[in-house]
């Protein structure tokens, strides 16, 4: 019993001296493209299970890839490996809850994992086939190939797929003016002021002639100017009796309306300009040749595209113009229109709110449609011991509302970029009315007296030849 006494006591001084520090309870990053199962690691992972055997403490090999905003690998000031994002922070609270250690370890290809010729895997879940590692952080689409290398606990986020384009811009020109109506409405309004004036010239010869009034016959360019008058919201005095006096009390009502909703859509179009949205869907997308499309690199989505059978589906990823790595990565290029994104909303979102916070605009646009839609989770080896602990503490951050809040402190700002083009200018505080959005009234202006000029030297001209 000495002996035995004896002997628990060296094995507890050992595993107290190879307890890790706090940085190590935060977790470590293993080298870029180091395997986990040398060994270096072997010893490490036998000093840790002494140490977990005296204190309870259970000890996970994790590997996790760079991917805004889920899970960012940074350095700090002194060169240490620094880690955030939402599930950086996720995994610290599971491991509170359920005491665990863990180190971080990449991929050496940098890669979530696809399935290869052989039945291999690359990436992460290649780790995880191999049993490189315990979990993968991810957060991994749940797919049915998936499932045959890996187990999956309870969702953490059900995210759609949608389109990112550049923002469309309104530009003020002189048309502004004249596209409040349609094009018919104002041939009918020219048409109508012509067939008045002719019907008040004919009312007032009809007028004329006859023995029971004394009314005296208007000429054609009088009645012309006065038609038109009243168009202009000019105040003129109408002489006529009977019928003309009719048809030009009509024509009075007639230029209060048109008038008046012409005065009330151009305030609103000074004050919330309209904006042409020129890709307003994804078969409006595929239907055009000016603006590319890309595709996340080793995304779920690009393996969905190249599985299903959809003809969309089939269709966005054969007009593809390349890949890029992530939507975050690409965001200036998205915004300059370079080519368009197809990103998961979250990611979408969370370049919006960036954007918007860093520069005060709103860069991007999204057609509020749904392109696909994944569950996202982290992995597990197949049949994990830990599955079961890690699938309650997961349903039961959901159930606190943790996992929204956490996505909350990272795409806090940029609500107003989900406005309609043209919409959010009217969120933010007024100001006056700039030159860029007033010059066509002075240019309207510059032509009449243009045109006023003209006919002035026409009747001098007319008066020097008489």
């Amino acid at each position: 019993m000495v002996i035995l006494a004896a002997a628990l006591t060296v094995i507890v001084a050992v595993a107290v001296q190879a307890q890790p520090d706090d940085a190590s309870a935060r977790g470590l990053a293993a080298a870029p493209g180091r395997s986990p199962s040398g060994t270096s690691s072997a010893r490490k992972l036998a000093r840790m299970a002494a140490t977990s055997a005296a204190e309870n403490v259970t000890y996970i090999r994790i590997a996790a890839e760079t991917w805004q905003p889920y899970f960012l690998i940074g350095q700090g000031a002194n060169g240490e490996t620094v880690y955030s994002g939402i599930m950086w922070d996720l995994l610290q609270m599971l491991a509170t809850k359920m005491n665990l250690r863990f180190e971080i370890y990449r991929p050496p290809d940098g890669m979530w994992g696809v399935e290869l010729p052989n039945g291999s895997w690359n990436g992460m879940l290649g780790m995880i086939q191999r049993q490189e590692v315990d979990m993968a952080l991810g957060p991994f689409a749940v797919s049915y190939q998936r499932t045959k290398v890996a187990d999956f606990p309870a969702s953490i986020f059900v995210l759609p797929h949608r389109l990112y384009l550049p923002r469309p811009r309104g530009s003020p020109d002189l048309s502004d003016f004249v596209r409040l109506f349609h094009p018919l409405v104002w041939l009918m309004v020219l048409l109508s002021v012509c067939v008045v004036s002719l019907a008040v010239w004919a009312a007032s010869r009809m007028e004329a002639q006859s023995q029971h009034t004394l009314a005296v016959p208007l000429p054609a360019f009088k009645v012309l100017l006065q038609v038109w008058a009243s168009l202009m919201q000019e105040s003129c005095e109408w002489r006529g009796v009977g019928v003309g006096r009719a048809l030009m009390g009509m024509w009075f009502l007639v230029t209060l309306v048109l008038m008046n909703t012409y005065s009330g859509l151009l305030v609103a179009s000074l004050s919330f300009p309209k904006v042409a949205i020129p890709i307003a869907s994804v078969e409006e997308l595929v239907a055009q040749d000016k603006l590319p499309w890309r595709l996340e690199q080793g995304g779920i989505i690009l393996h969905t595209f190249e599985t299903a059978d959809v003809k969309m589906y089939k269709t966005l990823l054969q007009g593809s113009k390349g890949f890029f790595p992530d939507c975050f990565a690409a965001r200036e290029d998205i915004a300059r229109g370079r080519f368009a994104g197809l990103c998961d909303v979250l990611a979408g979102d969370m370049m919006v709110a960036k954007t918007f916070s860093s520069t005060g605009r709103c860069d991007f646009y999204s057609p509020r449609q749904n392109i696909v839609t994944h569950t996202y989770t982290l992995v597990l080896q197949k049949n994990s011991p830990l599955k079961e602990n890690v699938n309650f503490w997961l349903q039961e951050l959901q159930e606190r509302g943790w996992v929204d809040q956490l996505v909350n402190q990272r795409v806090n700002n940029g609500t107003i970029c989900k406005l309609s083009p043209g919409q959010e200018v009217g969120q933010v505080p007024p100001s006056p009315l700039a030159i860029m959005q007033m010059w066509g009234v002075f240019a309207i202006l510059a032509v009449g007296l243009g045109v006023g000029s003209f006919v002035f030297l026409l009747e001098k001209m007319a008066n020097l030849l008489h």
